[in-house]
């Protein structure tokens, strides 16, 4: 019986590498965030927490493995499940995923 894997990435910026068997989902958003402007939100960062319930993460999606400008593997790391969209979802870190095919 074949297995089922996938894939979370921890890299500035990542997109499709164009192969066609993979989907490669980039977090929006303004997760982003420059420590500096982190360090400023301060108290008003807290307010902000209080007030929101749920927290939304979107995603982009591009054709291909999620890869850096340069090819390289964006902070790649593989998982033998298929709970990477839960994971992204919760790991502030997280900038992308990518759900693999059943391995024969």
């Amino acid at each position: 019986m074949g297995e089922t894997w996938c894939e979370t990435y921890y890299h500035e910026y990542v997109t499709g590498d164009g192969r066609d068997q993979y989907m490669c989902h980039e977090k929006e958003g303004d997760w982003k965030k420059d420590e500096d402007e982190e360090e400023d939100e301060g108290e008003d960062e807290e307010e902000e927490d209080e007030e929101e319930t749920e927290d939304y993460v979107s995603y982009t999606t591009s054709i291909g493995a999620c890869r850096t400008e340069d090819g390289g593997k964006a902070g790649l790391t593989l998982f033998s499940d298929t709970d990477c969209l839960l994971r992204c979802n919760t790991n502030e870190t997280c900038t992308g995923y990518v759900m693999g095919e059943t391995w024969c």
